[in-house]
């Protein structure tokens, strides 16, 4: 079996068939075709019963215990759908429906006639296709996991894959766009002349395409970090928490937040000050992460074990200085650019 990471993210379809082949290597055996299912890490499934109903039955009064006989879901899964429309390839856990776990494991019956591998001594490839479909979310530097048992299933070794890292971009309608600047009045961008001496500001609405995790290492520098550039030409200064303004019944929310829970209006720790952890006993403890900053470029640095998840609101005040020359709104050069990094789960590469 192959376990694919992260398990909440990938759901293959179960109707739909994986092809598999071993390639053998050079010299010696291994039969060609290799039988290929799909299932889920956690095997539970219940039949699906149709609304207002208390069991499912297809037209001819039959259950899903019928189509536990071979090849009837094949032949009668859709042919006796009752008026509610919900077929038995739909509803019966026998025929790869019913209500069960998002699929994200691979089963492979290994060829009888195959030479055993070895280490590096023999080493057969296995291909395997028409295993989608691929997760519309993304997810950084992963590995799989590999499990072999026995023709019954049992004495099972269970590995994680070596070589290289799987990974893989959200899809750009999944999460589009991933930031925005709060435009309305009263809520930054008040000093908006060039070469102002003051800083200027700005409320930065992001959220999260996938999720950033600081991976648990001993080495130098960081894994993880999230990146602001500002157009060319600004300076980054500072990023604080984005607060309510007022006090009391003139205490009013960022426009574009909700006053009930849940707002949304999750925050980074501020560059004025190192949050997080254990202060008075090391080692109890790991900070939050801390602010950088570089010309034009804000940088927030994961510590160890930190975590933001993916589709996660975050709301940014960041303080700038304004450049030289004028920006027109419209010019081609008045972007900005958010930059994920990250090791994923796998902490270091090898």
């Amino acid at each position: 079996r192959l376990y694919f990471w992260p398990l909440t993210l990938w759901s293959f379809d179960y109707h739909e068939m994986c092809q598999a082949e071993c390639v053998p290597q050079e010299g010696y055996q291994c039969s060609k075709w290799i039988e290929c299912d799909k299932e889920a890490a956690i095997s539970i499934c219940r039949d699906f019963i149709p609304p207002k109903l208390t069991v499912w039955r297809d037209t001819k009064g039959r259950e899903c215990t019928h189509y536990e006989k071979p090849t009837a879901c094949e032949l009668d899964g859709e042919t006796y759908t009752p008026s509610h429309g919900y077929s038995a390839k739909f509803s019966c856990c026998t025929c790869k429906g019913g209500i069960r776990y998002n699929a994200n494991v691979v089963k492979l019956i290994l060829p009888t006639l195959m030479d055993p591998a070895q280490g590096s001594l023999v080493i057969h490839t296995i291909r395997v296709w028409d295993a989608g479909p691929m997760p519309e979310r993304g997810f950084f530097a992963t590995r799989l996991g590999a499990q072999v048992t026995d023709r019954f299933e049992k004495y099972p070794h269970y590995i994680t894959t070596s070589g290289r890292y799987i990974i893989k971009p959200p899809n750009e309608t999944l999460f589009s766009p991933v930031a925005t600047l709060v435009d309305a009045e009263g809520w930054g961008n008040v000093r908006q002349f060039k070469g102002e001496p003051l800083l200027n500001d700005y409320y930065l609405r992001l959220q999260l395409p996938v999720t950033m995790f600081g991976a648990p290492w001993k080495g130098k520098g960081f894994l993880t970090k999230l990146e602001i550039a500002l157009p060319v030409g600004f300076q980054c200064k500072m990023v604080v928490k984005t607060e309510p303004k007022g006090e009391g019944d003139d205490l009013y929310e960022l426009p574009v937040l909700g006053l009930e829970a849940p707002t949304g209006k999750g925050g980074l720790p501020p560059s004025t000050t190192y949050e997080g952890g254990n202060k008075t006993t090391p080692g109890a403890g790991f900070r939050s992460g801390k602010w950088v900053f570089y010309e034009n470029r804000c940088i927030f640095n994961f510590e160890r074990y930190m975590t933001v998840w993916e589709g996660q609101r975050l709301y940014l005040h960041i303080f700038v200085l304004n450049p030289k020359d004028p920006l027109p709104k419209n010019d081609p050069a008045n972007f900005w650019v958010i930059n994920l990094t990250s090791s994923g789960e796998s902490g270091a590469p090898d």
